[in-house]
This record gives structure tokens, C-alpha cells and sequence, in this order.
């Protein structure tokens, strides 16, 4: 005689419980994917905020005038929601 051990599933068995479950994880994925962009959007501000730093000290080593800071306006920088990946206007302090 043929025992099958019928263990417990870890997903419900009802529709309405598998949608509920499925939107949670589909939020969570949308909410990783908008802290990932936030993270790149930050990187880039920084990088670019490097490069005109180390540009404005090869000027002074080199006794050219340095690119005046309102050249470069750093205050536009984007941020994104969490509930969404599209870019929202950047917080004015």
C-alpha cells in the first residue's frame, strides 16, 4: 500500500487570499525598485558634486579662476517616492 504524505502548502488554497499575497509582493518589489533609483539619483549627485570639486581644485593648482559654484546647482536634484519609481521634485530646505 502507497502512503503519500500530504504536507501542509505554505500558500492559502483560496483565490482572494493568493491575490492579497501577490499584491503584497508586488508592492514590496515596487518599493525595493524605487529605493534602488533613489540610491542611483543620489550616486550620480555625488559623483557629479566630486567631479566639479576636484575640477575647481585643478583650477587653484593651476592658478585658473575656478567655475563660480551657481554654475552648477546641485538644488535640482530629484527624489523618488516610495510608492513609485517616478521622480518627484526635490524637498527645499
Amino acid at each position: 500500500m502507497l502512503v503519500m504524505d500530504t504536507a501542509a502548502s505554505p500558500l492559502p488554497d483560496d483565490v482572494e487570499a493568493l491575490k492579497a499575497l501577490l499584491s503584497a509582493a508586488l508592492e514590496r518589489a515596487d518599493e525595493a525598485e524605487a529605493r534602488l533609483a533613489n540610491a542611483r539619483a543620489r550616486e550620480s549627485a555625488t559623483e557629479a558634486m566630486i567631479a566639479h570639486l576636484a575640477a575647481d581644485r585643478r583650477c587653484a593648482a593651476s592658478n585658473m579662476a575656478p567655475v563660480p559654484s551657481a554654475a552648477v546647482d546641485f538644488s535640482t536634484s530629484l527624489s523618488f517616492s516610495w510608492k513609485t519609481s517616478r521622480p518627484m521634485p526635490a524637498r527645499m530646505t
